[in-house]
């Protein structure tokens, strides 16, 4: 048998012997949300989506611009001149 809660993030098998209908959730948190997203704005008459701020790789992953590897950086480089600028075509 499953027991749903409405509020719970995740179905819980009643048959697991660690939940129970006392406590049916598992606990987590959640990181914080990005400011001013989720709040409902009462000038413009809508409901901005709560977006999550990732604070455990908060950094931005260049790769696709810039290669994973050495070589595809490299190959991702117009090299006839000094300054390595990326490639680019019209």
């Amino acid at each position: 048998m499953e027991l749903q809660i409405p509020f719970a993030f995740f179905s819980l098998l009643h048959t697991v012997p660690f939940f129970s209908p006392k406590y049916p959730c598992i606990e987590f948190e959640r990181s914080s949300a990005v400011c001013g997203s989720g709040e409902t704005s009462l000038i413009y008459r809508q409901v901005t989506y709560r977006e999550q701020m990732n604070t455990i790789t908060s950094y931005i992953d260049g790769s696709g611009i810039y290669g994973s590897t050495e070589e595809e950086a490299h190959e991702l480089r117009d090299l006839n001149t000094d300054q390595g600028l990326l490639r680019y075509q019209f």
